[in-house]
């Protein structure tokens, strides 16, 4: 076996428990991948029988009610999806009494606070923010915020076993299934109005149902109830946990906010149109994503046991394999935005140039922002103030840039308010903990999505790639083209002790 050179760190290639951290995030991921392709799927039938058949206004309406009952959940979530993982590897070994107290604590704090926020939206909330409630199940919509949060909540405690399967069952797979079916069910009784908003519901309780099951299978489920909680520990668990809560409810109102200010600035036809393209630009948005439930826990553990350098060395990786990822999904999304728009509803292309610059977005966040993780763990209140300066620049960006240009001008917007959190994500890792995660190996992905762009505007010249019975050719064509020149330019000699590496442990 060889033995010379670098993995992810100073490590060894015959280093097992840096080898069984890599094939963690590596399995993590590829199980939280095909989940995601199932719950892209799902996605995408659920907004073609949405825009169809409901409409941007009805569509519109969702967005907004979902946008505000998320954000209340992301606050009584109050940031355990990251901290929980650092409380509860730093002194709650598996099976201790601490463990299942710490599981409790989490679970009661969210609780309380989601029924509280429920509560306060039934009965004043869906009034002050003069949302429509024509229909009966619309003021009880707000009661799907314990649902989300609770169920988060769950998730986190099996991921912090290492296992990524309940999470992909609940949220890539039961949750928009369920969802969509119900939507298709929904039309079929002709509930068109309210019928998004209780597909929604059911969708939610099916994946509790799904989370809790987890959670039993890993955990034994009458310990955490009778370790109970104090004062002590629920004061523990939010002083740890309040600032990564900030950064949560922070960095989900930032991906709100546009919804929300299209929503005064223009109509719900307007945020139907910048939702669909939201959430065909969320293919890009959660490439990353498919890595964090795992890798979350792994730096943890790495930066608490084998220090900062080890973390680096991991997360320079894995960023890496996240831009190579996103550089082929950026070039054929965009090349394509008008037609996939096209299929959401009629009129929705219009939203072409804005779902291209979202993703040139989502796709510059998703390579850098895993960064952040050392700084969640080590200086988490730094990172709220990273958080808030990105917030504020959306803010103004969206209210400048809205009036004028739309839906195109919040996604300008978005783009420019992410361009400046990365920036001062990558320039703070490195001042704060000497984490840096770019490196000259980027370039070898970069130069593959320019020539694989440029082949498709060449050929598109000749034979029209957005027809419906040619897009496959330049789909094929683009795939040939990146791969070769990935392949052209080499992998690296530390790649290829990686692939021996893991079919060595296969």
């Amino acid at each position: 076996m060889p033995s010379s050179g670098p993995i992810l760190g100073a490590q060894s290639l015959n280093d097992d428990t840096h080898i069984n951290d890599l094939l963690d995030v590596l399995r993590g991921a590829l199980g939280a991948l095909s989940g995601f392709v199932v719950r892209f799927g799902a996605r995408i039938s659920f907004l073609f029988i949405a825009g169809n058949i409901f409409g941007a206004e009805r569509l519109g309406t969702y967005a907004y009610s979902i946008a505000i009952v998320e954000t209340f959940a992301a606050i009584a979530i109050f940031g355990q999806k990251r901290s929980l993982f650092a409380l509860l590897e730093k002194d709650a070994p598996a099976g201790s009494a601490r463990e299942s107290q710490l599981a409790f604590s989490a679970i009661l704090l969210s609780l309380a606070l989601s029924l509280m926020f429920a509560c306060f939206l039934y009965f004043w909330g869906w009034q002050a923010l003069a949302m429509d409630n024509s229909t009966p199940f619309s003021p009880l919509f707000a009661f799907v915020i314990p649902l989300i949060a609770v169920s988060e909540v769950f998730l986190s405690l099996t991921r912090h076993r290492r296992k990524i399967r309940y999470d992909v069952m609940a949220r890539s797979i039961t949750e928009p299934w369920v969802l969509t079916g119900l939507v298709v069910a929904a039309w079929a009784l002709n509930m068109l109005d309210g019928g998004l908003l209780a597909a929604y519901f059911g969708a939610l309780v099916a994946s509790f149902a799904v989370s809790l099951w987890g959670l039993a299978r890993l955990y034994h489920l009458p310990t955490i109830l009778r370790a109970g909680t104090n004062a002590a520990y629920l004061r523990e668990l939010s002083v740890f946990s309040a600032p990564t809560a900030a950064v949560d409810v922070i960095a989900l109102a930032f991906r709100r906010v546009d919804i929300f200010l299209l929503g005064v600035l223009s109509s719900e036809a307007v945020v139907g149109i910048y939702y669909a393209a939201q959430n065909i630009a969320t293919l890009v948005q959660k490439t990353r994503h498919i890595f964090d439930p795992i890798l979350a826990p792994v730096v943890s553990q790495t930066m608490t046991r084998r220090g900062h350098d080890q973390a680096a060395k991991q997360l320079e990786q894995v960023c890496r394999w996240i831009f190579t990822i996103l550089a082929i999904q950026v070039v054929l999304l965009g090349f394509f935005a008008g037609a996939l728009l096209d299929l959401v509803g009629t009129g929705m292309a219009v939203g072409a140039l804005a779902l291209i610059l979202m993703m040139v977005a989502e796709a510059l966040d998703g390579s850098i922002a895993s960064a952040e993780l050392p700084i969640v763990y080590r200086h988490p209140r730094f990172n709220l103030g990273l958080s808030l300066v990105a917030f504020g620049v959306h803010v103004a960006g969206c209210y400048l840039l809205i009036p004028a240009y739309g839906v195109t001008g919040a996604a300008a917007s978005l783009l420019i308010s992410l361009g400046t959190l990365n920036i001062l994500r990558i320039y703070f890792a490195q001042r704060l903990l000497d984490i840096w995660v770019l490196s000259p190996a980027y370039l070898k992905p970069a130069f593959a999505m320019g020539m694989t762009l440029g082949a498709l505007i060449l050929l598109d010249r000749y034979v029209d790639l957005h027809d419906a019975l040619t897009w496959p050719i330049g789909v094929l064509l683009a795939f040939v083209v990146y791969l070769g020149m990935i392949k052209m330019m080499g992998i690296s000699e530390e790649g290829r002790a990686l692939v021996a590496q893991l079919r060595n442990k296969s």
